[in-house]
């Protein structure tokens, strides 16, 4: 009986909403992403004009009129109350295209033209999300040595189109005056999911530096190098338990400092000096800039256990300068300051072997979504 509800509660809903001129926009954060800057592109170039821009937000206190000088409407993208879930339902079933890259907006007819972007390509596996992803008509990747491993996982097809944000990574070159290094290590424990974190043992909820003096060391080495250490924690890191505060030489890079500055994330990549990472997809992105990467795998066999990873040993696997120790991170940011990069051409190597390089992404994907839409002739 309640399926047959069901079913007639989704026929009645088609009839009624009929698709139209109309895109759905999700990220996590909100406005952010590889959605972020395909909806700039669109938004510049026309692509999609006499469209309605509509934004699934997780946070609706964000929620604003207009982005990057269109006007947008703002859904809330959660449960939320009877209006609130009928207003989204309404939408899910109006539009012809769904752009997503992160807490999946899936298709709810046929004749619907839905793109994930993602958020990069993993280290870790994280199987059961990438399953939840569900189908699309394009599944996004940085190169076609990728594909192996994420057809074990999704039947949708995987498109070779590069990132979005990988556009804004590649086009700005260092500052000349401000040097720093971008240190973005991946969570350990999540903020809200106990099944996804690992003990903490790491003093300052971070890896390398475990001690007052270590962190006395590295700040006296960017000193002397007149380098900065821009940390940005992970957006889902529990940040009860890191203890490293702001300062001169080490400047907590999170999205309250980027907003203070006017930057996004790949915006302060894209002039940073160096990266240093684990087990985040920024990894890869970084690759495309050709600058030095610092790895912190000291923790590997208990990330594997809880979350999988895509290599047997990936300390061997992926080339960096290996960092477990304040005076290994000193001695990269010296390396980094004197320009020295002893691992630039195993880099290149392993860009070419997953046929990574920097496409006209937004470009590709808009192109894609047009013929796609076509195809289907759900817009009448």
């Amino acid at each position: 009986m309640l399926n047959r509800l069901r079913l007639w509660a989704k026929r009645w809903l088609m009839r009624l909403t009929p698709i139209r001129k109309l895109i759905i926009f999700e990220s996590n954060p909100d406005f952010a992403d590889n959605t972020y800057w395909l909806f700039k592109y669109i938004v510049e170039t026309k692509a999609f004009d006499g469209y309605k821009l509509v934004w699934f937000m997780n946070d609706m206190k964000k929620r604003r009129r207009t982005l990057c000088g269109a006007p947008i409407t703002c859904v809330y993208h959660g449960e939320g109350n009877m209006l609130q879930k009928i207003r989204r339902v309404y939408y899910e079933y109006s539009a012809s295209i769904i752009i997503d890259c992160n807490i999946c907006v899936h298709k709810s007819r046929e004749g619907q033209v839905r793109i994930y972007l993602g958020h990069g390509m993993g280290i870790k596996k994280v199987l059961s999300y990438i399953c939840w992803v569900g189908d699309c008509d394009a599944f996004l990747t940085m190169g076609e040595g990728f594909h192996e491993r994420y057809s074990q996982v999704t039947k949708s097809p995987l498109v070779p189109f590069g990132f979005p944000r990988n556009e804004v990574l590649t086009a700005i070159s260092e500052r000349e005056n401000d040097k720093y290094i971008v240190w973005m290590p991946t969570y350990r424990q999540h903020k809200n999911r106990e099944d996804m974190s690992i003990e903490n043992k790491f003093p300052f909820g971070i890896p390398a530096i475990k001690t007052n003096d270590g962190l006395e060391l590295v700040k006296k080495c960017l000193s002397e190098c007149g380098m900065k250490l821009l940390l940005r924690p992970h957006p889902s890191q529990d940040l009860s338990v890191f203890k490293v505060e702001d300062g001169t030489e080490i400047v907590i890079a999170d999205d309250r400092y980027l907003g203070a500055e006017g930057i996004t994330l790949y915006e302060l990549l894209a002039s940073s000096s160096a990266l240093i990472t684990d087990y985040s997809s920024v990894y890869y992105d970084y690759l495309l800039t050709e600058r030095p990467i610092g790895l912190n795998f000291e923790d590997a066999e208990e990330y594997a256990a809880e979350y999988g990873l895509w290599y047997d040993d990936v300390r061997t696997s992926l080339p960096g300068q290996l960092i477990y120790t304040a005076e290994e991170m000193a001695d990269f940011i010296r390396k980094v300051a004197s320009g020295e990069d002893e691992y630039l051409e195993k880099r290149r190597a392993l860009v070419s072997s997953y046929g990574m390089e920097q496409r006209p992404s937004c470009e590709l994907i808009v192109n894609f979504l047009k013929d796609a839409e076509k195809s289907k002739g759900a817009i009448k």
